[in-house]
């Protein structure tokens, strides 16, 4: 399981499960609980949200921090991208599946962007970069999709079939960067 442990394993004992349903009832009960667990998961649990996925000794880190007083800042800044993801969505065909896919692997299949927090949009993006910056770096052959390539006379684009990642195609990530900073000012700073 992932949260933060690697290839630990996360045995489900009647203590895991007691700190597992404590949290959950914290959580319910209080917002400012809910809160500081996303940001406690964004910062040390790489996101995972779910309780369950965590060992013991995280989740003893965690109530222990919340019942001491202290407080993480969570990602504020970065919900007014719940907009800006909504309409990616819409008006982008390679975006949908990056973020559905994204949402599946990291966000329990929640693919609402109003459903997560700032953290985990700036994750997805942080997550979108990182692929566009494999394909320029190579992920064919050496060179990024559409670099002209020889030397003398012969000036050609590389060819990029249609394949796994192809959502993911140079130009895509170009094309939806424009977009995305064509939105608006807001937009422009936040890329």
């Amino acid at each position: 399981p992932r949260g933060g442990h690697g290839n630990v394993h996360i045995e489900s004992t009647p203590a895991h499960q007691a700190l597992v349903a404590e949290l959950k009832e914290l959580q319910r009960a209080d917002p400012a609980a809910r809160e500081q667990w996303t940001a406690f998961t964004d910062y040390q649990g790489e996101g995972r949200r779910d309780p369950a996925k965590h060992t013991e000794d995280f989740l003893r880190a965690f109530l222990s921090h919340f019942r001491s007083g202290a407080r993480l800042t969570p990602h504020a800044d970065a919900m007014g991208l719940v907009d800006v993801i909504k309409t990616l969505r819409r008006k982008s065909h390679s975006f949908r599946p990056a973020w559905q896919h994204f949402c599946k692997e990291n966000g329990d299949g929640l693919n609402d962007p109003a459903k997560h927090d700032g953290a985990f949009m700036v994750a997805f993006f942080e997550w979108a970069s990182s692929k566009a910056i494999e394909v320029g770096q190579g992920a064919w052959g050496g060179a990024a999709p559409g670099a002209v390539v020889g030397l003398g006379g012969d000036r050609k684009r590389m060819r990029v079939d249609a394949g796994p990642g192809a959502a993911f195609g140079h130009e895509h990530v170009v094309a939806q960067v424009k977009a995305f900073q064509r939105m608006g000012e807001q937009q422009r700073e936040l890329w």
